[in-house]
């Protein structure tokens, strides 16, 4: 597997990964509401701001994963993995790279408001709960968790 950032000729592949991630592996902590609201989002597809990097994990030259988070704000905004890869140290990966690029800019701690479903990860991974919070999406309000890591 390799770590690389992104490109705009990406963003099928990666819209991919997000919907099947969201409806696949996340459908066990949300309703199916919830998840049909979630998975139709459109997530960035085109040249990313200044502030904002992100990462894809290729397998045999395919997308299996992303992640991305806001350099200014140090919140880490998305980290999906394609249900076919789960498990195999895809996740983990690219938190350890977005985690070297928040500390090559300098960042003291990353945040992220986990979903139920990735909360063990983080927590795994050396993130702790601040608070429960919810994410509103259209109509619906999706259960998430303030976490916080100390880089």
């Amino acid at each position: 597997m390799k770590i690389r950032e992104y490109r705009e000729s990406d963003a099928k592949e990666k819209a991919e990964v997000h919907r099947r991630s969201i409806r696949e592996i996340a459908c066990d902590d949300y309703s199916r509401d919830e998840i049909e609201v979630w998975s139709d989002v459109e997530v960035e597809d085109g040249p990313l701001p200044d502030k904002k990097a992100r990462y894809v994990a290729t397998e045999n030259g395919r997308i299996v994963g992303f992640g991305d988070y806001d350099r200014e704000e140090g919140e880490i905004t998305g980290l999906y993995v394609h249900p076919d890869y789960t498990g195999e140290g895809v996740g983990q990966q690219l938190l350890e790279e977005v985690e070297k690029d928040a500390r090559e800019h300098n960042l003291d701690n990353l945040m992220c408001s986990s979903t139920v479903t990735a909360k063990r990860f983080y927590r795994r991974n050396g993130y702790e709960v601040i608070r429960q919070e919810t994410h509103e999406i259209e109509d619906q309000d999706l259960k998430v968790y303030r976490m916080r890591k100390q880089l």
